[in-house]
């Protein structure tokens, strides 16, 4: 096969599992903020619901999962959740049914209400449902999906001793009427029994060729921030997703021949996981599984027979991410990080979730490889050094990945070329490499009144796809012009500072601005890469 320009490719292979999400564009919306009051259709769901609201004291340290990984008992030097917030908990029972490609969940949700507001409904999101009937994923590409259910059918919902039932608002966002006020600092017990069907699809939910992603399956609220509830459709562009820490622990059965790779550490059959934002698993009868270790963090990659070369490199890669990621954010704070390797998109692409990444490798790259090894290696190296920085990124230090997707992506994109630097790598210079990326945009005029990096995914949602790459490859321009104003020891020294002020927050870009903007003189820069913003268009 030709070798491909190294710049598009790596490019375009940052979309290539999220690339094939597509969306239909009429359930969009320009309300980025649904408030309580709006109910559209309702839903034909059949509900059950439970409730326990409990009055907390405000010094309580709630933690629902008396659990601790190795790494926070052993006393090594990890990332620590110090925000003082209260989290939700769930706890799921989740069956693997491989011959109707489903999952059978019970689940407890214990949600905190920790606004000062009491609350009388709730939003939630049921992401699967956008791969129903209807959606684009029926419309524009072929789901497997012919019926005219949702993905996700929901058998019954109860809080306490009533039954309640969801009601679609738009898209993939529900409403649930609660049967009592639940008052600010009080707690909700939720129990919801639903079915969700795996579309045949390659994607990071889907299966093909007996390779099953699962991610964002689970029937999750919304973030309740600034008097609003912050709900917002799926679409397909990016990570269409903003979720908060919680604790999750999770029972998977599965036929016995299945090997599984998830979110959390795996004790006596139940995942167990703290401090995350959200869960995710894969899971194959048809898998190999190489492990590493890199102080205390247990490494898997789950991959097929065919793809042996490149699991030895997507380890290598991963222990050496460790390595480097630790030193500059903080230490990883949980004790197992799964990598699996599928043919699940075009190109090579990946998409990142708590402590579990998945890589995907087509199979003309796969033919590829064998004629230019070394550059195929390149590919792999930066698709997974870019993932693993998710997890400090997006899971450590959160953020509205659907209208502020740049404060994520751009330093992903930063600490692809931080990782190739500090492993020292051969004539490697950060500025040329950037500089090169930087080409694709050469002839692409930029918006006027606003910068890409100040876009939401609605606005990337229509044939946008370069404009959305934007907020990686400028985003770490963006970065790297940052760095070299610094210089590297003061700018490293700020970043791991970032990293600690946020952990287990969520950032936005004015908290951003509020930490950046009295580390050096960066008004020019940011007038120029985040014009449009109200702060720094009054710089």
């Amino acid at each position: 096969m030709k070798k491909r320009n190294l710049v598009f490719l790596i490019a375009m292979s940052m979309l290539a599992l999220t690339s094939c999400d597509k969306f239909s564009s009429d359930v969009t919306t320009t309300t980025m903020v649904v408030p309580e009051e709006s109910i559209v259709e309702e839903t034909t769901l059949k509900s059950e619901v439970e409730t326990t609201t409990e009055k907390l004291e405000q010094d309580d340290e709630l933690n629902f999962m008396d659990w601790k990984g190795k790494r926070e008992k052993s006393g090594k030097d990890i990332l620590k959740n110090e925000t003082g917030r209260r989290k939700n908990y769930y706890e799921l029972n989740v069956d693997f049914d491989d011959k109707s490609s489903t999952l059978d969940i019970d689940q407890k949700l214990i949600y905190v209400n920790d606004s000062e507001d009491d609350l009388n409904e709730m939003y939630f999101n049921i992401i699967p449902n956008a791969y129903s009937k209807g959606y684009a994923y029926n419309k524009k590409d072929k789901s497997s999906s012919d019926s005219d259910k949702d993905m996700t059918c929901v058998q019954s919902i109860k809080i306490g001793d009533k039954d309640c039932k969801l009601t679609r608002v738009s898209g993939t966002v529900y409403s649930l009427t609660l049967p009592e006020t639940l008052k600010s600092n009080d707690t909700l017990e939720i129990l919801m029994d639903y079915k969700v069907t795996i579309p045949k699809l390659q994607n990071r939910f889907g299966y093909y060729d007996g390779e099953y992603n699962v991610g964002n399956f689970i029937i999750t609220p919304a973030i309740y921030e600034n008097g609003e509830w912050a709900c917002n459709p799926y679409v397909e562009v990016g990570d269409a997703f903003y979720t908060e820490i919680a604790d999750y622990k999770v029972k998977i059965n599965a036929p016995e021949e299945f090997k599984i790779a998830a979110t959390g550490t795996l004790e006596d059959g139940t995942y167990y996981a703290k401090d995350v934002r959200d869960f995710a698993f894969f899971t194959s009868k048809k898998c190999e599984v190489m492990s590493d270790s890199y102080d205390d963090i247990d490494i898997n990659v789950y991959y097929p027979k065919k793809y042996k070369v490149n699991a030895k490199e997507a380890l290598k890669c991963a222990k050496k991410s460790f390595e480097i990621y630790n030193e500059l954010y903080g230490g990883y704070p949980y004790d197992d990080f799964d990598i699996t390797m599928t043919a699940q998109s075009q190109g090579v692409g990946g998409m990142e979730y708590p402590g579990l990444i998945m890589i995907s490798i087509s199979e003309d790259d796969l033919k590829f490889a064998k004629t230019d090894r070394e550059y195929f290696n390149e590919q792999v190296h930066d698709v997974v050094c870019h993932e693993i920085a998710h997890q400090w990124f997006y899971g450590i230090v959160g953020d509205d990945e659907i209208n502020e997707p740049w404060l994520d992506e751009s330093y992903a994109n930063f600490s692809e070329k931080l990782y190739n630097y500090k492993s020292g790598k051969k004539d490697y210079d950060m500025g040329n490499i950037i500089d090169a990326y930087m080409t694709l945009f050469k002839d692409v005029e930029p918006p006027k009144d606003k910068s890409e990096f100040m876009s939401n995914l609605y606005e990337f949602n229509k044939d946008k796809d370069l404009l959305y790459m934007a907020i990686y490859i400028k985003g770490g321009k963006f970065h790297y012009e940052m760095y070299k104003q610094l210089g590297e020891e003061e700018y490293l020294k700020c970043l791991k500072e970032y990293v600690k002020t946020f952990a287990f927050d969520e950032v936005t870009t004015e908290k951003f601005l509020n930490f950046w903007k009295d580390k050096g003189n960066f008004k020019k820069l940011f007038k120029e890469y985040l014009y449009g913003n109200e702060i720094v268009d009054a710089m």
